[in-house]
């Protein structure tokens, strides 16, 4: 039997022997059975880093591949561009057509006409029979009746018929041949012109000329120019 020294030191060996439980560190809040908290890199959230400034107007910098948006004064001016350009095509094509007929001046009394009448050199008889065939020869008539007017007898009278062809255009036939229907309207701002077209019947005075509309039935001699003598 061992000796009782002996034995409290193999029992103390024996202790000594034993590896020491690991300590448990206080814990600041939370589940009291974690102590720390790990957190895979993948899936953790990335600092914010500051945002770049463009040096030139001290506003932050658009990233690579990112499209300008327009400010509120490029729309503006891009819609005044646009409607600048809708305005031109427009006038454009209102002139375009204008060449293509007569241009009424400013309107007037008939009083008011007989005056820029009696100043003209050049008269212009045009007969519009272009797209209504039904009073196309009453058109005609007025405008030979107005050609032979006893007042018109000191004017240079020119006789114009403004009409569809056979391959479906418009064309202009003067005494002396055919011509297209620009070349017969540019002339027409040098005179007075009496513009006979199909329409209500009616006459209307201009600065520059008279309209005078009139349906199928016509009556031979209504048209014209008459001098009416005072006593």
């Amino acid at each position: 039997m061992p000796d009782r020294g002996i034995l409290q030191l193999i029992l103390m060996a024996k202790k000594g022997n034993k590896k020491p439980k690991p300590v448990k560190q206080a814990s600041t809040g939370g589940d009291p059975e974690k102590f720390s908290l790990d957190i895979p890199e993948e899936g953790a959230q990335a600092e914010s880093k500051p945002v770049a400034e463009d040096p030139g107007t001290g506003k932050a910098a658009k990233k690579p591949g990112q499209k300008p948006s327009l400010s509120t004064d490029q729309l503006k001016w891009a819609a005044v561009i646009l409607l600048v350009a809708l305005v031109i095509v427009l006038a454009v094509f209102f002139l375009d057509s204008a060449k293509n007929d007569f241009v009424p001046g400013q309107e007037m009394t008939a009083d008011q006409f007989k005056d820029a009448l009696i100043m003209a050199k050049n008269v212009y008889v045009l007969m519009d029979v272009r797209g209504n065939d039904s009073v196309r020869g009453s058109i005609m008539q007025c405008g030979v009746d107005f050609s032979g007017s006893t007042y018109l007898g000191s004017k240079n009278v020119v006789p114009l018929s403004f009409a569809v062809n056979s391959s479906g255009g418009s064309e202009c036939t003067t005494a002396n041949g055919t011509r297209t229907i620009a070349q017969c309207a540019s002339k027409l701002d040098d005179g007075i012109t009496i513009d006979i077209r199909p329409g209500q019947p009616a006459v209307r005075y201009f600065s520059n000329g008279m309209i005078v509309t009139m349906g199928s039935e016509y009556k031979v001699g209504t048209c014209g120019i008459k001098i009416n003598s005072s006593n």
